[in-house]
């Protein structure tokens, strides 16, 4: 059936009496575009069902009651239905329940509707380092990022904390977690055992404006830092003689 009508059929005049008749009514309805939103979005909001011509009022109640918007006036076209796309949602209506009713000031018909602001935004982690080698017991500084990767407009800069994991735990340490500073921060990786292994960087978000649970891998190695050698004591010995001990000193 078509949205706003209602067909009543059947039915009996008494309890014995079949009735084949029926009647449909009409009432308004009101709709929007999209069931929830991002900040610094267009609501289109449309309806049907009203009084051609009459002036349609439409007004936006939050909740939680931070704010009311309208009412505002529409014209209702020459088929009663009404189009509108002048609300944008802002920063501020995020996790925000919008009732939004229309009413025609000359038929008195009435409508409702619900909407959200509560999108949380696609993020993406980007892990860099200063290298992907590093000499034993020497550092890395690894830096983290994370970019809200939802259409524009969208809800900004990232905000909340990484934390840093290394694969195998034998092959290092790494300071975690930290806190974002303008969609970022950088730790530093100490290099404990000679072998390869990943570096692991998760989000976590520190508001409902960005989904949590993105993150990067990156691979490392740990090396010998090339300043090794042996040295022996002692060091010389006259030919010939027996019974002297050595020591081997390696260092790498």
């Amino acid at each position: 059936m078509t949205p706003g009508a209602l067909l009543v059929a059947g039915g009996t005049s008494d309890t014995t009496t079949s009735l084949s008749s029926s009647e449909a009514y009409g009432f308004a309805t009101v709709n929007t575009d999209q069931s929830d939103y991002r900040p610094g979005s267009a609501v289109t909001i449309s309806g049907r069902g009203f009084k051609p011509g009459e002036t349609v009022a439409i007004q936006l109640l939050e909740s939680p009651l931070i704010d009311t918007h309208g009412p505002y006036a529409i014209a209702a076209d020459a088929n009663g239905n009404i189009a509108d796309s002048s609300f944008v949602t802002d920063i501020h209506d995020l996790n925000v329940r919008f009732y939004l009713t229309a009413t025609g000031l000359t038929s008195g018909s009435i409508a409702q509707n619900t909407f959200t602001d509560s999108t949380n935004d696609s993020t993406s982690v980007t892990l860099t380092c200063d290298s992907a080698k590093v000499p034993l017991f020497n550092t890395l500084n690894c830096v983290a990022t994370v970019k809200d990767t939802a259409a524009t407009p969208n809800n900004g800069t990232p905000q909340g904390t990484i934390a840093f994991t290394e694969s195998p735990t034998s092959i290092g340490t790494i300071g975690s977690p930290c806190t974002m500073n303008g969609g970022g921060c950088t730790v530093t990786f100490n290099a404990q055992t000679i072998e390869s292994g990943t570096i692991r960087a998760t989000y976590t978000s520190s508001s409902s404006n960005w989904a949590s649970g993105s993150s990067a891998t990156l691979g490392v190695t740990v090396t010998a830092d090339g300043s090794g050698g042996m040295s022996v004591s002692p060091g010389s010995t006259s030919a010939g003689t027996s019974g002297n001990s050595y020591t081997f000193s390696f260092t790498l």
